[in-house]
């Protein structure tokens, strides 16, 4: 059996195929940008802690990248009011970082 093919292209064609692509990428982009967000507004104990989701979500970000990734780390005292003058604050630290595209 002996087949023959002919492939047409079309501009029309290649513009609407280029417009699905940057939809596409505009979409993986906004759900990047919430995953992302969720991870800033984690609490980690250790400065170190945060590096590790970080890494994890930039493996399961197949267009973009992480970008200017940094720790964050401050005191927080717990409990309503004033805290007592003798008390030391908890550390507590945060992720910050930027979504690129590759």
């Amino acid at each position: 059996m002996r087949q023959r093919w002919l492939v047409i292209e079309s501009e029309a064609r290649k513009e609407s195929d280029l417009k699905q692509l940057e939809k596409r990428l505009t979409q993986k982009y906004t759900q990047a940008q919430s995953q992302l967000r969720k991870l800033c507004q984690q609490e980690f104990a250790c400065a170190e802690d945060p590096f590790n989701p970080a890494k994890l979500l930039e493996t399961q970000l197949p267009f973009h990248q992480l970008a200017n990734i940094e720790g964050i780390e401050y005191g927080q005292h717990w409990g309503r009011g004033r805290p007592p003058k003798d008390s030391q604050p908890t550390l507590i630290s945060h992720i910050q970082a930027e979504i690129l595209p590759k």
